[in-house]
Formats: C-alpha cells, structure tokens, sequence
C-alpha cells in the first residue's frame, strides 16, 4: 500500500510539472527557439569544466601531502575528492546538454565547436579523476579503475564503515533516480498528450531504463 501511495504522488507530482511547463513562459519560451539558453547552458559548462580542472590538479599536488594531524588531512582529501567527482559529472552533463540543444536551435558552429571541446575536456576529466585515489591512499592496494570487477574489488577491501557510507549512498541515488524517472515519465506523457508533439522514443528510453535499474537492483537483492 506504501508504495502504492507513492507511485501515485509521483504522478501526481509529474502531471503537476507537465502542467505548469505547458502553461508557462518556460514552455514558450524554448519553443520560440531562444538563442541564450544554449548559450547560457555553455557558459556554465566551461566556468565548471575550468573549474573541475583547477580542482583536479590541486588535489593531484596535495595527494601526497603529509599533515600533523593525518585524521583530518585524510578527511580533507577525500572531501576535496567527492567535490572535484561531483563537479566534473556536473560539468559533462551540462555540456552535453548545451551541446545538444546547440544542434538543435541550429547555433553558430562556434558554440558547436565549443560544446563539443568542453565536453571531451570534461569527460577526459572525469575519466582521470577515479585515478587520483591510488595517489591519495598509496598504503591501500587499491583496484584499477579500468578492471571490469572494480565495484565488487572497491568493496572487499573497503571496511565495514566505508560499505555502509556507500552502500548507504548508492541507495539513496537509486530511489531518487527510480523516483525522478518516473516523475519524468509522466511528464513526457501528459505533455505527448496535451500538445500533440508526441515524445515516444524518450518514454520509451525512460521506461526501459526504470525498468532494467528496478529489476537489476530487485534480482541483486533477491539472490542473497
């Protein structure tokens, strides 16, 4: 019956997005083919890509570097760590968005050019980031990223308080991953019907991916 009730809250709360979106300035406003959202979505792709590059390499001088207190130097790192993973996710998923929404308004290939060379400078970034813990914690035989059992490798060695603070974490993303989708969902439902301009193939992309998450993270459970 909980989830019940909160299948229908997130319909609920998705119709009322849809709703006012198409009611809205915000609905008008993309459809009349603006030029600054594109632009807009580039700057701040570049300010945080600049950003996330700033941050990459003053963690990459402090990685080895030794504190009197080891408690809170260790702390620090990580916590500059988790910020610099956050930024350079950021900062990929704005750039693609800029990007594609360049392609779309049919922007100078200027801002194309320039979407797609923040967007590669990004994603390099965020592919080099997972690296920098191997130098953070050079005690620790840490696995390599690029080892197709690092999630399982990462959690074997990690003690129980670091699983827990994980796995504590991973839950949390994945409700509110399954509960945004929905959310989205319906969205691109009620908007399909209400204007005419119908979006199967991202219900069709949203409601697959909600589908394989659920049933993956309901099998993993269920064969413990």
């Amino acid at each position: 019956m909980k989830h019940v009730l909160k299948l229908l809250l997130y319909a609920a709360l998705g119709f009322t997005i849809a709703y006012l979106v198409m009611n809205s300035d915000v609905r008008q406003q993309l459809m009349t083919g603006n030029r600054w959202v594109p632009i807009a979505l580039l700057v701040i792709a570049v300010l945080t890509t600049v950003f996330a590059i700033y941050k990459y390499f003053q963690l990459r001088s402090m990685a080895t570097v030794k504190g009197s207190d080891e408690d809170a130097m260790e702390q620090r790192k990580y916590r500059k760590f988790v910020d610099l993973t956050l930024i350079t996710q950021f900062s990929t998923v704005i750039a693609v968005l800029a990007l594609g929404m360049g392609a779309i308004m049919e922007t100078p290939v200027w801002h194309l050019l320039a979407g797609m060379i923040t967007f590669i400078t990004a994603f390099i970034f965020q592919l080099l980031t997972p690296a920098l813990t191997k130098l953070i914690y050079p005690e620790r035989s840490l696995p390599d990223v690029s080892d197709k059992h690092y999630a399982d490798k990462l959690l074997a060695i990690s003690d129980e308080g670091e699983r827990h603070i994980m796995l504590n974490g991973l839950y949390k993303a994945y409700v509110s991953t399954s509960s945004l989708l929905f959310i989205a969902l319906v969205v691109l439902v009620v908007y399909s019907v209400f204007t005419g301009n119908t979006q199967i193939l991202g219900m069709f992309l949203i409601a697959a991916i909600l589908l394989i998450s659920n049933v993956q993270y309901g099998l993993s459970i269920r064969n413990r």
